[in-house]
């Protein structure tokens, strides 16, 4: 795609002017003055440095790479690290007021280092920066519940829904780390307590669940036994922890199977190797019908199956990185050609659930809708599929009118796999559209945005939307209309039957049942076949470059995301008044290596965790509670306090301390009474290096 009008004269400005602009963007984005309207404690915390080096400075390389190629592959990474510093728990429309302050001003930063063409590049930059101010009005609230698969496919699904008139409100939460706990632990519950329209759920990306990690990573070695037993305890883990959302909620849940991503490195890039080993194939021949079945058996569940996602590109392309090897070295982010096909295969399911979640009447033309043709001008060809979609939505709760321009002596229903007992109203008449459903509901006592009209007239459609927009409009000629109107069977709107309301009290029996799933499979014993064993001592030496390289790079769990610098960490290691504890994991596939790091600064009756860092490869394992314990019992006696600063990505480590039992004393602040103890997973097989 060639570059848009406006991107060379912006591409010229970022090039001549980098540290100018560096300085401006810094000193409007982290002022004083921008913190005070909208606090954020993670922007608050950000050293100068760091956030030209790791923020800016790729933000800047983004911008050139799309001005200079107009690939939007880049222009939605560029909006992705837009976000980063945004105070994202302030709600969507607080968002789009952090963007009207932010967003102008660095256009105009550049646009004034443009010369001549500084109008053109505020244009380019104002269309660039649109999908970021989000429409007004009610977001589609999404709880994303994974890994940061999940952060990823964000990026691509956030300006595709924007280009829709969508604004969605992201919440994205990570497992907890002892893979068996509840939802409670997860922070789930909370978040559906606050309010969600959809949620989904990625058990079986590569950090998703150790089980499904050991899994893939010895395909090869297992035997049919041991494969039927891990897909058996990973699939009692997916049910259990559906089965508690389900008992929450009974939104849409977007439950995803496997697609045997990531490859192993020389299957990634041999084009004369299989993608998948023939072990891999073998697994997810087992795992991928598990998990069907188990989205089948899950009240209002759709199935987001990867294999197809990554069908018409091939595996060995979806599990490509996307930006070059120099410019991720040097930022955050480290999106795949995977998260790019997802953001797309999502772009179809939310725009459908967004449009179906008010939805309780559907307004029905007859002619060229419910049949090819005019019944009052002879023969016409019956659409029975679509008739008995419909009968089987109006069983399930679904209200169906008919707003037909019509003489009722025409319909001849003895043909029609619809009959009148299935609406509730039947307005065939010659009135105009607008005054049947105006009609309709004040009869119904219903709100005009309960109702969605089907209608193969596009001037009906029009006038419908002008008078009435609460009511959404769609083309019954098309295909993907029915493919929409099927997924009202994975909405709330379609639980009215008493066999829904039998299966959600099942659902609910099952979450109080979980303590007896767990315990019937065994999740310790399951963990206990990965071999997990854990070094954990002070930091030598040899270990500062990774040390550093952990606390500069790590996003996801960090608790405060302090970038201490090489000539810092090397200080800290010297001081006598603070330990740098790092820990190694392995298991019985290889070794992990150097993944985590906590720094601890002594005082003679309290000691302060200054930053716990942990590797994402790490996470899922429990290896973060045998390392917290280790640092409490460094402090001694001491009460030990610690701060959790929340950022954009660090979610997975924001129940860190609650889960060890630490008490809130504050916002962000927690503490551990003098003398208390804490013990890690019993799973892992902890020595002193």
């Amino acid at each position: 795609m060639p570059p848009a009008h406006g991107a060379a004269p912006v591409v010229r400005a970022v090039r001549r002017h980098r540290e100018t602009l560096n300085k401006t963007l810094y000193e409007h984005q982290f002022s004083q003055a921008m913190h005070a309207r909208f606090p954020n404690p993670y922007a608050e915390e950000a050293r100068r440095e760091n956030v030209e080096k790791e923020y800016l400075g790729p933000l800047l390389d983004l911008l050139i790479l799309h001005g200079e190629t107009g690939d939007p592959l880049y222009r939605n990474i560029y909006l992705a690290e837009c976000r980063r510093f945004a105070p994202h728990r302030q709600g969507s429309a607080r968002l789009r007021d952090y963007y009207e302050a932010v967003l102008p001003h660095q256009a105009e930063a550049i646009a004034s280092l443009a010369g001549d063409d500084g109008d053109a590049a505020r244009q380019w930059l104002s269309a660039l920066h649109r999908p970021l101010l989000a429409p007004r009005g009610e977001p589609f609230r999404l709880l994303m519940v994974g890994d940061c698969l999940m952060g990823e496919i964000q990026t691509f699904l956030q300006p595709l829904a924007a280009d829709r008139n969508l604004a969605i409100d992201f919440r994205t939460f990570y497992f907890s780390s002892v893979t068996g706990a509840d939802i409670e632990s997860d922070g789930i519950k909370a978040a559906v307590a606050d309010g969600v329209d959809a949620i989904a759920a990625s058990y079986l990306s590569y950090q998703g669940t150790p089980l499904y990690r050991s899994l893939l990573e010895n395909a090869d070695t297992l035997s049919a036994d041991d494969v039927e037993r891990l897909v058996d305890g990973i699939v009692a883990f997916m049910r259990n922890h559906l089965g508690q959302m389900r008992a929450l909620t009974n939104v849409p849940i977007l439950l995803h199977n496997a697609s045997g991503i990531p490859l192993t490195r020389w299957r990634r890039l041999l084009p004369i190797l299989a993608p998948l080993s023939t072990g891999r194939r073998r697994v997810l021949a087992r795992l991928n019908p598990a998990v069907a079945e188990l989205a089948s058996n899950t009240e209002n569940c759709i199935l987001v199956d990867e294999t197809a996602v990554t069908a018409e590109a091939g595996l060995r392309r979806a599990a490509q990185p996307m930006v070059a090897r120099a410019l991720r070295r040097r930022a955050h982010f480290h999106h795949s050609w995977f998260s790019h096909y997802a953001g797309q295969a999502y772009a179809d399911i939310v725009a459908d659930l967004a449009l179906l979640r008010k939805t309780k009447v559907l307004l029905l033309d007859f002619d060229n809708t419910l049949w090819d043709g005019v019944m009052a001008d002879g023969p016409v060809v019956q659409h029975h599929d679509r008739q008995d979609l419909l009968r089987r939505l109006a069983e399930q709760g679904i209200v169906l009118c008919a707003v037909s321009k019509n003489d009722p002596a025409n319909i001849r229903w003895d043909e029609m796999t619809l009959q009148p007992e299935h609406f509730a109203a039947l307005k065939i008449n010659w009135h105009l559209k607008v005054q049947s459903i105006r009609e309709l509901a004040a009869e119904l006592n219903l709100g005009l945005d309960a109702f969605l009209l089907l209608d193969d007239h596009q001037s009906e459609r029009a006038m419908v939307s002008a008078e009435l927009p609460a009511v959404r409009v769609l083309d019954s000629t098309q295909a993907a209309t029915w493919q929409t109107i099927e997924r009202l069977f994975a909405m709330p709107n379609t639980t009215q039957t008493e066999e829904a309301r039998q299966r959600t009290a099942m659902y609910r029996q099952q979450a109080e049942r979980a303590g007896a799933i767990k315990s019937a499979h065994d999740y310790p014993a399951m963990m206990r076949t990965l071999g997990l064993k854990a070094s954990i001592g002070a930091a030598r030496p040899g270990d500062i470059e990774r040390v550093t390289e952990l606390v500069q790079r790590t996003n996801q769990f960090n608790t405060t995301t302090i970038r201490y610098s090489r000539g810092e960490i090397e200080a800290l290691a010297r001081d006598p008044n603070v330990n740098v504890l790092v820990g190694e994991l392995s298991d019985r596939v290889g070794d992990l290596g150097l993944v985590g790091v906590v720094i601890v600064r002594g005082q003679p009756e309290s000691s302060a965790i200054d930053s716990f860092i942990m590797s994402c490869r790490a996470m899922g394992f429990g290896f973060e509670h045998a390392l917290l314990a280790a640092a409490v019992e460094a402090a001694g006696s001491a009460t030990v306090t610690a701060r959790f600063v929340p950022s954009d990505r660090n979610e997975p480590a924001s129940g860190l301390f609650a889960a060890a039992g630490f008490a809130q004393v504050a916002a962000g602040e927690w503490r551990l009474p003098a003398g208390s103890a804490l013990r890690g997973p019993e799973w892992i097989e902890v020595t002193r290096r």
